[in-house]
């Protein structure tokens, strides 16, 4: 164990290049963690793409902890309490989930067949979703540099 923060580095090679990251690890006696506490990170279903846009998209929180996460010498983790995303939009966007929401009564919904094509279709909106919201420039860049623990909710399935 370190006494004191020690900065780690690491880097991702592809095809692309190679990027390098840092980040710090609390010291054995660190009595000052620095650290954020982060819910919702995604806007809700009723917000429109209009209103993201003028309320400078999601990625607008994550440059300014990027921003305070340098001024303050280096956040030591993150804690995401839920909603990292608003998955709550695939069951209207994905034509097999908004089927299967417009069968009425419970049993019948529990009978409805799924199929490997549903699979198939359900699992890529995820993934694109799930894949193309982490990739956005300040989300990653914040992920890639502060330590992290999330904990999932129902919005995020």
């Amino acid at each position: 164990m370190e006494p004191h923060d020690a900065k780690w580095t690491y880097a991702i090679t592809s095809h692309l290049g190679c990027t390098r990251y840092e980040f710090i690890v609390a010291g054995e006696h660190e009595t000052s963690w620095r650290f954020i506490a982060h819910s919702g990170n995604d806007f809700a279903l009723n917000v429109s793409a209009n209103d993201r846009t003028k309320l400078g998209g999601m990625g607008y929180m994550w440059k300014d902890i990027m921003q305070k996460h340098s001024e303050v010498g280096y956040f030591h983790a993150q804690l995401g309490m839920g909603s990292q995303i608003y998955a709550d939009r695939l069951w209207k966007e994905i034509p097999a989930l908004r089927q299967w929401t417009g069968i009425s009564g419970k049993e019948n919904r529990k009978a409805a067949q799924w199929t490997a094509v549903l699979e198939e279709e359900v699992l890529n909106a995820y993934f694109h979703y799930y894949t193309s919201h982490f990739d956005q420039p300040h989300v990653k860049e914040a992920f890639a540099q502060i330590p992290y623990v999330l904990n999932i909710d129902d919005h995020d399935m």
